[in-house]
């Protein structure tokens, strides 16, 4: 193959450089276009609600993020800087994200260009632009478009350090200077990506074999200033963050304290390898973090510290390995087979759900994905071995980004680091397997093929998963769409779903939500009676089923419900909240009060308890304890409109109608649509005849529903008494 490694980019021109950035950012500009209508794209679930959140609390003040974020932080810190430049939408990250993508695909074709060749750079920079999978990736709400940019710009510097010096002056100094920007780059890359740390060794094993000075004293000087300058490069992105935990969490930990977990949740007996969530329907990052930190602090008999909950899964996890190794081992090479393989594993967010959208990136898929990349890319191995001294540590970032995914969890976005060196050898197997065929050199091309054969195999065998959207995929699109109020669409993709398992719990027990927020509770019951039939221990099944039928005053029923919910999961507090609320409805108010009393003793912070248990005692006709509770619940939630509602309830009792008027109003500012707030209002205002201000709140009530009949008849009432 011809070679033109270490020139500049001045040398060659821009050109090149600018095609592939254009190409990529059009490529995904289209793409962003197209898929527009998913509900992800105005709703996120998951771990991208997460980040959302921490970027709103941190864009807000929070400059530390909250203390329960256990994500990597930088693209939090990311999301919040675009959040307060663009406002709280979430075209701007996106837009920000196409931005890097395409970037990243520039910086690979940098790479490509340094390591073999103009040529096989611009491929490589083609192949990166055009891959659909890293298109996908750059349009979602995730530190993905990121990771595949800082790993291009790490191969890129790494490159820089340990390859011929640049022929030009002014990058004279990049071999030793080269090494604190490379620091830098994986300093920022860890803080996206933490097991981006198993990637230090590499850069640091390179340092010291890198070119250096002639003579010996000056090789071992330069190399120590090498490996100063790498360390130091990483410490300032991780160092702030470090002391931020220390001052957050109480614990020095460089990154983020759940190692243990994370190797837990990839590592347990009967895993798929993939994430799978320890309790159904309690899969976000928040909801799970909170549930170890119960499960660890109850086995202490103490709180536990973040870093203590990760040392006691990371134990319990080693622990069982040792017990079942022939297992692991299966685990292992089913991982592996999970890494290297076509099929593009899932996390909240489906890739074929989203080609479902997109036309061109389906047909693109068919002929370019990781089933074709990666033989491409082993070929490209093959063929640039002669080169391997210069070009080891790009080997080497492979197999060590191999080996960090499949020792955790295995996700198809967890291998974009991979992808950047990936098309960079592609390309150099396309180039040289070209110049193969134009020589006429068949038998390089035959020792090519037989190297890219059992790779094709490896990626594309008969055990690999058949590459389309899973039913979850569909549940999740769905929950995403019913959360914006586009109840049709939604309904659709449960359907869709249940089309590919009818028996699917998941699918059932969110339809069953759905149902519900439509006022269809007969409905609810059915779709959720069934995914509490089908898994008996779905404890929130069994809780939408007790919340359904409240709704239709099936109060026996509901009460069965709730106290089964109550036994599965005694942590839920809503279980007990809604238990309380059935034995209420049956007039056992005083047992109402007695569960409302222990729940908010064990959890005080639960401000829909405290309601609930001031409700109770104004129904009981205890003034006092209702509005000790009540005041409790709108310390906890200022603008909670239920709470200040019922706190004017409490007032009117008083006879404080002016008082009353007042929580009414600030309930109706916290939420204009309640319509109990707006009702107690009105018999407020009537009662202190303030006749035209009721007329007025009437009147705003109907333009929001005005074929409500009730309300109709109430305005002509108070016309009438006005007359």
């Amino acid at each position: 193959m011809t070679q033109r490694r270490g020139q500049s980019v001045a040398a060659s021109g821009w050109r090149g450089v600018l095609a592939v950035f254009f190409l990529a950012l059009g490529v995904r500009a289209a793409y962003l276009y197209q898929i527009r209508p998913l509900g992800f794209i105005e709703f996120p679930l998951s771990d991208a609600r997460v980040y959302v959140d921490a970027a709103r609390e941190i864009a807000g003040g929070e400059w530390l993020a909250p203390r329960e974020f256990f994500h990597a932080p930088l693209y939090a810190y990311v999301l919040a800087a675009i959040r307060a430049l663009t406002g709280d939408g979430l075209i701007g990250p996106r837009l920000f994200q196409i931005l890097v993508g395409a970037a990243g695909c520039a910086l690979t074709m940098l790479l490509g260009r340094c390591l073999f060749g103009a040529t096989a750079g611009l491929a490589a920079g083609v192949l990166l632009a055009l891959y659909p999978p890293v298109i996908f990736f750059d349009g979602l709400i995730q530190k993905t478009a990121l990771e595949v940019f800082l790993s291009a710009l790490c191969l890129w510097t790494l490159q820089r350090c340990v390859g011929p010096p640049p022929p030009t002056a002014s990058d004279s100094e990049v071999g030793r200077y080269g090494w604190l920007w490379h620091g830098l780059c994986l300093g920022l890359l860890i803080l996206t990506r933490q097991n981006a740390l198993a990637l230090v060794p590499v850069s640091l094993a390179a340092a010291l074999t890198g070119r250096t000075q002639n003579t010996r004293l000056k090789r071992a000087r330069s190399r120590a200033v090498c490996v100063v300058l790498l360390l130091l490069g990483v410490l300032v992105p991780i160092g702030p963050w470090a002391v931020r935990n220390r001052i957050v969490l109480g614990e020095f930990v460089l990154t983020t304290p759940n190692l243990g977990q994370n190797f837990a949740m990839g590592n347990r007996p009967g895993s798929s390898g993939t994430y799978e969530t320890m309790t159904r329907g309690r899969g976000t990052g928040d909801l799970e973090q909170a549930a170890w930190e119960r499960d660890v602090s109850r086995a202490l008999g103490r709180p536990a510290s973040p870093r203590e909950i990760s040392d006691h899964y990371l134990q319990r996890a080693l622990q069982r390995i040792g017990e079942q190794p022939g297992e692991w081992l299966r685990l292992m090479a089913w991982k592996f087979g999970g890494v290297l393989g076509a099929y593009e594993w899932p996390d909240t967010e489906d890739y074929y759900l989203y080609l479902e959208h997109v036309p061109a990136a389906r047909w693109m898929d068919r002929a370019w994905h990781f089933g074709v990349l990666l033989p491409l890319a082993a070929a490209g191995v093959w063929l640039t071995r002669r080169q391997w001294r210069q070009i080891w540590p790009l080997h080497a970032w492979l197999v060590v980004n191999v080996l960090a995914i499949a020792l955790f969890v295995v996700f198809a976005r967890y291998r974009s680091p991979l992808l950047p060196a990936l098309a960079v050898f592609a390309a150099a197997a396309g180039v040289a397997l070209v110049e193969a065929v134009r020589r006429r050199e068949w038998r390089r091309v035959a020792v090519a093929a037989v190297v890219l054969l059992p790779a094709a195999l490896i990626a594309n065998g008969w055990w690999q998963r058949p590459r389309r959207a899973m039913p979850f995929a569909h549940t999740n699109h769905a929950v995403a769409l019913a959360n914006l109020k586009r109840f049709p669409e939604a309904l659709r993709e449960f359907d869709a779903a249940l089309a590919l398992d009818p028996n699917n719990v998941d699918a059932h027990w969110n339809r069953g939500s759905a149902w519900f927020d439509l006022g269809e509770y007969e409905r609810a019951v059915a779709d959720y009676g069934f995914a509490a039939q089908r898994d008996p221990t779905f404890a929130i099944a069994w809780r939408g089923l007790g919340d359904a039928h409240l709704r239709l005053g099936e109060f026996a029923e509901s009460e069965r419900a709730f106290r089964r919910a109550a036994e599965l999961d005694p942590d839920d507090p809503r279980g007990r909240n809604g238990l309380a609320a059935a034995v209420a409805s049956q007039g056992r108010v005083d047992e109402a009060v007695e569960i409302l009393a222990g729940l908010v003793k064990d959890r005080p912070t639960f401000a829909e308890a405290w309601l609930n248990l001031g409700n109770a005692h104004l129904v009981a006709g205890r003034l006092d304890d209702a509005v000790a509770a009540l005041d409790e619940a709108i310390r906890l939630l200022p603008t909670y409109a239920d709470a200040l509602s019922s706190r004017g309830v409490a007032d009117a009792q008083r006879g404080r109608m002016d008082l009353a008027t007042e929580r009414f109003r600030a309930a109706l500012a916290a939420d204009p649509s309640h319509r109990a707030a707006g009702r107690n209002l009105i018999d407020a205002l009537l009662q202190q005849q303030r006749v035209a201000e009721a007329l007025a709140e009437v009147r705003r009530m109907r333009s929001a529903n005005p074929q409500d009949a009730e309300l109709r008849e109430l305005e002509t009432q108070i016309e009438m008494r006005r007359r």
